[in-house]
């Protein structure tokens, strides 16, 4: 069974403890690391610069714990829908009995990947003052170096509430101030763009208050979420999670979900473990899920071998080019299901889609990607 790490913002001294562990260990990451402010977890580290370098005898590019889990997961709360419900919004769910709003994230047009980590779109359902409904989204983008941009930060959340709450009385003034300086402020600091979002709501008469709640429940989220979407990781792929963070907060959710954690703080690890009394039925789907994720592990080897035979976007599908289902042996249903259907193979590894085609949707332009003999050229 495969151990791994979901780390919120730092591991401490976790990689020098697991040097010379070579398998079955390793750091995971999901599209709720990127919607918080972590996305240094994301990605795997290539070289070894002098700012990454550790206190024991390893770099970590050469540390196996530091490699991140493939796939990189989006934990749906609905697969069907594929989407991910946040259930941690307070302020605008449960405790807002005058004008509840739901969240969730959702992919973009190209399914979400690590090759396509931008595809993650936040979207606000909200009724204004007349009872009107409205849903307001927003996505994430790319940064300079082709890496998903963070989520919105503490500072500028901040700033963000202080700049509203000022100019509350004056419409054209929020606007103006979330136009020509907050939004220059988050594409400069590579951090999630959420002013299309209360850009609608207060065109739409939203409340100030109620834009502040939401933005409160948007920053509890982040670290909510991450534990959230942990235990459905863990349920879905049979892995055994154990929960990293340097947030006190963070980790004290995460021990009342009865998630295993480390709480880091300085050179200090604080381990908290918590025993799992399965039921007979329980451990049979634990086993089936084990059984589930190496069928995924070895659906993804088999991915790069024909990948370059996969050469059509959406409906464009030359059938020739594609290679026949009883070449690759996958007894996964739902695995020959996305085999079927084209998505998990085309859409995460298109070398035509351009970074601007991912932010928004100009990859609409991108309708033929180039077919290769060499599997390699589509190689994750």
């Amino acid at each position: 069974q495969p151990i791994v790490f979901p780390i919120d913002a730092k591991s401490g001294p976790l990689s020098c403890i697991f040097q010379d562990i070579g398998t079955n260990v390793s750091t995971m990451a999901t599209a709720m690391t990127i919607c918080d402010s972590a996305t240094g977890g994301v990605n795997n580290r290539k070289t070894g610069k002098s700012s990454d370098k550790l206190t024991c005898r390893k770099q970590p590019y050469e540390i196996a714990f530091n490699k991140k889990y493939q796939p990189l997961l989006f934990p749906f709360t609905d697969p069907n829908k594929r989407i991910y419900k946040i259930t941690s919004n307070y302020f605008t769910g449960t405790g807002n009995i005058n004008n509840p709003m739901e969240m969730y994230y959702s992919e973009g047009e190209y399914p979400f990947s690590v090759k396509n980590q931008s595809s993650i779109i936040l979207n606000v359902k909200y009724k204004n003052k007349k009872g009107e409904l409205f849903t307001s989204s927003a996505q994430f983008s790319l940064t300079n170096s082709e890496t998903s941009v963070s989520g919105t930060s503490m500072p500028s959340l901040r700033e963000i509430i202080h700049g509203l709450f000022q100019n509350k009385n004056d419409k054209k003034a929020m606007l103006y101030f979330l136009t020509h300086k907050i939004k220059p402020a988050l594409i400069q600091r590579n951090e999630f763009n959420i002013t299309p979002i209360l850009d609608s709501m207060i065109n739409h008469d939203i409340d100030v208050i109620d834009i502040i709640k939401f933005l409160l429940d948007y920053k509890r989220s982040g670290d909510y979420e991450q534990v959230n979407s942990t235990m459905i990781i863990k349920e879905q792929t049979g892995t055994f999670p154990i929960f990293c963070t340097g947030d006190r907060l963070c980790s004290v959710y995460a021990r009342t979900k009865e998630l295993n954690c480390v709480y880091s703080h300085g050179k200090v690890m604080d381990l908290f473990r918590f025993q799992s009394n399965l039921s007979s039925v329980e451990k049979e789907q634990q086993l089936k899920n084990i059984q589930k994720n190496e069928t995924q592990r070895r659906f993804l080897e088999l991915k790069n071998k024909y990948i370059a035979k996969l050469i059509v976007i959406k409906n464009n599908a030359p059938m020739n080019k594609i290679a026949p289902m009883n070449d690759i042996d996958i007894d996964n249903k739902q695995i020959k299901e996305f085999y079927l259907e084209n998505k998990a193979f085309i859409f995460q590894t298109q070398p035509s889609i351009s970074k601007e085609g991912r932010n928004i949707s100009l990859a609409k332009k991108d309708k033929v990607v180039k077919y290769s003999e060499n599997p390699d050229e589509y190689a994750l």
